[in-house]
């Protein structure tokens, strides 16, 4: 168990939904306290307010996640479809499905999985800078986003949905799909930018064509890449994207 400190573990052999708010420090110390199946649906809200706090919250997650067998990611049952929504200076909130089914969702019915956005995923997590006398760290999001992946599961992710980013958030969507020869999804098929608001930073659309051309200099390329209600995207964007990827669809959206 991580974080060995003493104290009774309650199992709790049926449990299908656990659920849990407050501090990564409490958070992480109840996850260490109860057993429960690997096939438990984990919906957690948690507040960082140090580098310490989330990695030993992470490190909690991913020991239930593997049944409380093992915090190797190589370990862990693969979470096929990520769902990310990027809340800055302050957050984000992480889905991740084990499985999710098809479903059309462009006009010419391309078939992508797809979900609706309130439905719960086999992993559910909100993480806030929670400190009252420090602001968040420069680029605490990528940091932390990028350490959630290092433990969670999501290498062999195939199906990522990046929503509702505006600003500094399409940065940290562009150092996500390529930063320092590395990604957390190295092998996406579909690629799905939804609600993202171009219009809120300067060169954002060249910050994701970037990060796709380099994808492909480093063979982690991307099959299919979808806009959904996207801002300020045009088609001599549209063009230059098809460039790099093989597949771009856009739904017209200005």
């Amino acid at each position: 168990m991580p974080g060995s400190d003493a104290g009774a573990v309650v199992t709790l052999r049926k449990l299908r939904l656990l659920m849990l708010v407050g501090t990564a420090k409490k958070v992480a110390f109840i996850l260490n306290r109860i057993s429960c199946p690997a096939s438990t649906r984990l919906s957690l809200v948690a507040g960082i307010r140090t580098q310490m706090e989330m990695e030993q919250f992470f490190s909690s997650v991913a020991w239930k996640l593997s049944g409380e067998k093992s915090q190797a990611v190589s370990e862990l049952r693969e979470l096929n479809t990520v769902w990310l929504d990027i809340q800055q200076p302050n957050g984000f909130n992480f889905r991740g499905w084990r499985e999710y089914q098809s479903r059309d969702i462009l006009s010419n019915k391309k078939v992508l999985p797809t979900f609706r956005e309130r439905e719960d995923g086999d992993l559910n997590l909100t993480l806030n800078w929670n400190s009252f006398t420090e602001p968040p760290p420069m680029v605490w999001e990528t940091k932390a986003i990028q350490k959630m992946c290092s433990f969670m599961p999501v290498q062999d992710a195939k199906h990522i949905y990046l929503v509702n980013a505006r600003g500094d958030a399409i940065s940290v969507i562009a150092d996500l799909l390529f930063s320092d020869k590395h990604s957390p999804w190295p092998v996406i098929t579909n690629l799905v930018l939804h609600k993202i608001d171009f219009s809120s930073k300067i060169a954002g659309v060249a910050e994701i064509l970037s990060a796709l051309f380099l994808r492909t200099r480093w063979n982690m390329p991307i099959e299919n890449f979808v806009l959904l209600e996207c801002t300020d995207v045009r088609e001599t964007d549209i063009t230059s994207l098809a460039t790099v990827v093989e597949h771009v669809e856009w739904d017209g959206r200005t």
